[in-house]
Protein backbone atom coordinates (compact mmCIF):
# COMPACT_ATOMS: atom_id res chain seq x y z
CA UNK A 1 0.00 0.00 0.00
CA UNK A 2 1.48 3.28 -0.92
CA UNK A 3 2.06 5.68 1.90
CA UNK A 4 1.89 9.65 1.27
CA UNK A 5 4.61 11.52 2.17
CA UNK A 6 4.57 14.41 4.61
CA UNK A 7 6.67 17.16 2.82
CA UNK A 8 8.33 19.83 4.88
CA UNK A 9 10.53 22.43 3.24
CA UNK A 10 13.41 23.78 5.57
CA UNK A 11 13.50 27.64 5.44
CA UNK A 12 17.07 29.16 4.74
CA UNK A 13 16.87 31.36 7.55
CA UNK A 14 16.42 28.09 9.80
CA UNK A 15 19.16 26.77 8.86
CA UNK A 16 21.19 30.55 8.71
CA UNK A 17 23.12 31.67 11.97
CA UNK A 18 26.24 32.24 13.95
CA UNK A 19 26.25 28.88 14.77
CA UNK A 20 23.74 25.48 14.22
CA UNK A 21 20.36 25.53 15.22
CA UNK A 22 18.15 22.54 15.26
CA UNK A 23 15.13 22.22 12.99
CA UNK A 24 12.60 19.76 13.40
CA UNK A 25 10.42 17.77 10.88
CA UNK A 26 7.00 16.30 11.95
CA UNK A 27 5.31 13.48 9.88
CA UNK A 28 1.15 13.21 9.98
CA UNK A 29 1.70 10.23 12.29
CA UNK A 30 3.62 12.22 14.54
CA UNK A 31 7.26 11.19 13.95
CA UNK A 32 9.46 13.54 14.74
CA UNK A 33 13.16 14.03 13.20
CA UNK A 34 15.86 16.12 14.73
CA UNK A 35 17.92 17.78 11.88
CA UNK A 36 20.92 19.97 12.09
CA UNK A 37 23.26 21.58 9.83
CA UNK A 38 26.96 22.64 10.83
CA UNK A 39 29.85 20.68 11.87
CA UNK A 40 32.60 18.72 10.69
CA UNK A 41 32.17 14.96 10.27
CA UNK A 42 35.00 12.80 12.34
CA UNK A 43 36.73 10.20 11.29
CA UNK A 44 34.73 7.26 12.34
CA UNK A 45 31.87 9.24 10.45
CA UNK A 46 33.78 10.13 7.29
CA UNK A 47 34.56 5.80 7.23
CA UNK A 48 31.26 4.65 7.75
CA UNK A 49 30.36 7.11 4.81
CA UNK A 50 32.69 5.87 2.79
CA UNK A 51 31.86 1.93 3.25
CA UNK A 52 28.48 2.74 2.62
CA UNK A 53 29.59 4.01 -0.51
CA UNK A 54 32.03 1.17 -1.11
CA UNK A 55 29.01 -1.09 -0.36
CA UNK A 56 26.85 0.67 -3.29
CA UNK A 57 29.68 0.62 -5.57
CA UNK A 58 29.99 -3.21 -5.11
CA UNK A 59 26.42 -4.08 -5.41
CA UNK A 60 26.44 -2.02 -8.87
CA UNK A 61 29.12 -3.39 -10.35
CA UNK A 62 28.15 -6.73 -8.96
CA UNK A 63 24.92 -6.03 -10.77
CA UNK A 64 26.53 -5.05 -14.16
CA UNK A 65 28.28 -8.17 -14.16
CA UNK A 66 25.64 -10.14 -14.24
CA UNK A 67 23.37 -8.51 -16.89
CA UNK A 68 26.64 -8.63 -19.06
CA UNK A 69 27.77 -12.11 -18.41
CA UNK A 70 26.31 -15.29 -20.87
CA UNK A 71 24.13 -17.62 -19.72
CA UNK A 72 26.16 -20.75 -21.17
CA UNK A 73 23.49 -22.96 -20.97
CA UNK A 74 20.80 -21.07 -22.69
CA UNK A 75 23.22 -20.82 -25.47
CA UNK A 76 23.39 -24.53 -25.52
CA UNK A 77 27.32 -24.51 -24.53
CA UNK A 78 28.55 -27.38 -22.85
CA UNK A 79 30.88 -26.66 -19.55
CA UNK A 80 33.62 -28.93 -18.45
CA UNK A 81 35.53 -29.43 -15.57
CA UNK A 82 38.12 -31.30 -16.63
CA UNK A 83 39.80 -29.70 -20.05
CA UNK A 84 41.66 -31.92 -22.22
CA UNK A 85 45.52 -30.68 -22.55
CA UNK A 86 45.99 -28.01 -24.62
CA UNK A 87 42.24 -26.46 -24.57
CA UNK A 88 42.64 -23.06 -24.97
CA UNK A 89 45.91 -22.95 -26.65
CA UNK A 90 46.31 -21.50 -30.78
CA UNK A 91 45.65 -23.75 -32.69
CA UNK A 92 46.81 -22.00 -35.47
CA UNK A 93 49.73 -22.41 -38.08
CA UNK A 94 52.42 -20.23 -37.38
CA UNK A 95 53.37 -17.80 -39.98
CA UNK A 96 55.28 -19.47 -43.30
CA UNK A 97 59.07 -17.60 -43.70
CA UNK A 98 59.61 -15.90 -47.06
CA UNK A 99 60.93 -18.22 -49.35
CA UNK A 100 64.79 -18.64 -48.97
CA UNK A 101 67.77 -20.96 -51.14
CA UNK A 102 69.29 -22.00 -48.17
CA UNK A 103 69.38 -21.77 -43.57
CA UNK A 104 71.60 -19.13 -43.89
CA UNK A 105 69.42 -17.25 -46.03
CA UNK A 106 66.38 -18.02 -43.47
CA UNK A 107 68.58 -16.56 -40.55
CA UNK A 108 69.73 -13.23 -42.29
CA UNK A 109 65.97 -12.44 -42.93
CA UNK A 110 64.25 -13.60 -39.78
CA UNK A 111 67.18 -12.07 -37.72
CA UNK A 112 66.45 -8.22 -37.99
CA UNK A 113 62.24 -8.56 -37.79
CA UNK A 114 63.17 -9.95 -34.37
CA UNK A 115 64.83 -6.96 -33.19
CA UNK A 116 63.07 -4.96 -34.80
CA UNK A 117 59.71 -6.07 -33.28
CA UNK A 118 61.97 -6.17 -29.53
CA UNK A 119 63.02 -2.55 -30.45
CA UNK A 120 59.04 -1.22 -30.42
CA UNK A 121 58.32 -3.55 -27.62
CA UNK A 122 61.11 -1.94 -24.86
CA UNK A 123 59.77 1.92 -26.65
CA UNK A 124 56.38 0.80 -25.61
CA UNK A 125 57.33 -0.37 -22.78
CA UNK A 126 59.11 3.04 -21.98
CA UNK A 127 56.18 4.84 -22.96
CA UNK A 128 53.15 3.32 -20.50
CA UNK A 129 56.59 3.80 -17.24
CA UNK A 130 56.77 7.81 -17.84
CA UNK A 131 53.22 8.96 -18.03
CA UNK A 132 52.79 12.85 -18.78
CA UNK A 133 51.36 15.44 -16.35
CA UNK A 134 48.53 15.66 -18.68
CA UNK A 135 47.34 12.35 -18.59
CA UNK A 136 44.49 11.03 -16.89
CA UNK A 137 46.54 8.64 -14.61
CA UNK A 138 48.51 11.71 -13.33
CA UNK A 139 44.84 13.76 -13.05
CA UNK A 140 43.06 11.13 -11.69
CA UNK A 141 43.93 11.09 -7.98
CA UNK A 142 44.10 15.22 -7.35
CA UNK A 143 40.74 15.27 -9.11
CA UNK A 144 39.19 12.55 -6.43
CA UNK A 145 40.34 13.99 -3.68
CA UNK A 146 38.77 17.80 -4.72
CA UNK A 147 35.47 15.33 -5.21
CA UNK A 148 35.91 14.08 -1.86
CA UNK A 149 36.36 17.01 0.12
CA UNK A 150 33.45 18.65 -1.19
CA UNK A 151 30.80 15.81 -0.42
CA UNK A 152 28.38 16.48 2.78
CA UNK A 153 27.96 13.81 5.15
CA UNK A 154 24.59 13.17 6.13
CA UNK A 155 24.31 10.78 9.22
CA UNK A 156 20.60 9.53 10.12
CA UNK A 157 20.61 8.21 14.16
CA UNK A 158 18.04 5.33 14.83
CA UNK A 159 17.88 5.63 19.04
CA UNK A 160 17.47 2.23 20.92
CA UNK A 161 13.99 3.30 21.71
CA UNK A 162 13.46 3.01 18.17
CA UNK A 163 10.63 0.55 16.91
CA UNK A 164 12.31 -0.49 14.02
CA UNK A 165 14.82 0.76 11.15
CA UNK A 166 14.98 3.71 9.56
CA UNK A 167 15.71 4.56 6.11
CA UNK A 168 17.08 7.57 4.15
CA UNK A 169 17.88 8.27 0.45
CA UNK A 170 17.93 11.57 -1.96
CA UNK A 171 15.97 8.87 -4.46
CA UNK A 172 12.03 8.16 -3.68
CA UNK A 173 11.89 5.15 -5.94
CA UNK A 174 12.65 1.29 -4.34
CA UNK A 175 13.61 0.89 -1.08
CA UNK A 176 16.53 3.48 0.81
CA UNK A 177 20.12 3.03 0.12
CA UNK A 178 21.36 3.94 4.15
CA UNK A 179 19.51 1.98 6.48
CA UNK A 180 19.55 2.46 10.34
CA UNK A 181 19.02 -0.39 12.49
CA UNK A 182 17.43 0.14 16.11
CA UNK A 183 20.21 1.73 17.60
CA UNK A 184 22.45 2.44 15.29
CA UNK A 185 23.86 5.35 12.50
CA UNK A 186 23.49 5.20 8.67
CA UNK A 187 25.63 7.60 6.79
CA UNK A 188 26.42 8.99 2.98
CA UNK A 189 27.59 11.76 1.38
CA UNK A 190 26.22 13.69 -1.57
CA UNK A 191 26.82 16.75 -3.74
CA UNK A 192 26.71 20.15 -1.93
CA UNK A 193 23.18 21.22 -4.06
CA UNK A 194 19.79 21.02 -3.60
CA UNK A 195 18.59 17.85 -2.45
CA UNK A 196 15.54 16.05 -1.91
CA UNK A 197 15.36 13.87 1.54
CA UNK A 198 13.30 10.94 1.75
CA UNK A 199 12.82 8.95 4.79
CA UNK A 200 10.99 5.36 5.92
CA UNK A 201 10.42 3.70 8.89
CA UNK A 202 9.61 0.06 9.56
CA UNK A 203 5.97 -0.56 9.68
CA UNK A 204 4.16 -3.30 11.79
CA UNK A 205 5.71 -6.56 9.53
CA UNK A 206 8.92 -5.02 9.49
CA UNK A 207 8.93 -3.78 6.11
CA UNK A 208 10.31 -0.25 5.42
CA UNK A 209 8.14 2.67 4.26
CA UNK A 210 8.12 6.15 3.03
CA UNK A 211 7.11 8.06 5.88
CA UNK A 212 7.76 11.74 5.26
CA UNK A 213 10.38 13.69 2.81
CA UNK A 214 12.20 17.05 3.03
CA UNK A 215 14.02 19.66 1.10
CA UNK A 216 17.25 20.45 1.90
CA UNK A 217 20.04 23.36 -0.08
CA UNK A 218 23.06 21.78 0.42
CA UNK A 219 24.82 25.14 -1.77
CA UNK A 220 27.89 26.73 0.20
CA UNK A 221 28.46 23.73 2.64
CA UNK A 222 30.83 21.51 1.08
CA UNK A 223 32.72 19.10 3.46
CA UNK A 224 30.01 19.75 6.44
CA UNK A 225 28.00 17.27 8.24
CA UNK A 226 24.04 17.52 8.35
CA UNK A 227 23.02 15.14 11.65
CA UNK A 228 19.56 13.71 11.68
CA UNK A 229 18.04 12.15 15.05
CA UNK A 230 14.80 10.40 14.42
CA UNK A 231 13.31 11.57 18.28
CA UNK A 232 9.57 10.03 18.24
CA UNK A 233 8.75 6.97 16.40
CA UNK A 234 4.82 6.58 16.17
Amino acid sequence: MATALTVWALSEAALAGDGPRPTYLESGSNDLIQFQKGGVPTPEITALAQSSAAREAKQMTNAARVQKSPNTRSLGIARSDNPTPGAGLLQSAPPELPEASSDAAVASSAAPQAEMVQKKQRARVGVRSLPSAASPEAQQAPLEEDIDLRLVTICLTNPKHAQGAKGFDIRRDGLPRYVAEVGEMACARFEPTRQMLYFWKADGSGELTPTLSSRLDLNDSDGTLVTLEWLRDH
